[in-house]
C-alpha cells in the first residue's frame, strides 16, 4: 500500500476523544529512513509537523493530562 519493499514497522492507531477521527502513528524499522529536507526545516514546510485539536476547555485538558503523568 505504501510502495516500499521489505517494510518492518510499528503502527498505532489512536482515536480522538470524540470518536470521529483517527491518527495513525508509524515508526519504520526497515528500510532505513531517509530525509528529504533539512533537519531544521521551518514550521511552515510542507508535511506533517504537528497535530492540533480544537478543545472547549484547555485548562481542564491540561489538568487532566498532568494527572495522567503523575
Amino acid at each position: 500500500m505504501i510502495g516500499i519493499d521489505d517494510v518492518r514497522q510499528d503502527v498505532a492507531v489512536l482515536r480522538t476523544p470524540d470518536g470521529h477521527g483517527r491518527i495513525e502513528l508509524a515508526m519504520f524499522h526497515t528500510p532505513k529512513a531517509i530525509r528529504s529536507e533539512p533537519k531544521d526545516a521551518p514550521a511552515n514546510t510542507l508535511g506533517i509537523r504537528r497535530v492540533m485539536f480544537a478543545v472547549d476547555d484547555i485548562e481542564g485538558i491540561i489538568v487532566g493530562l498532568a494527572e495522567q503523568l503523575s
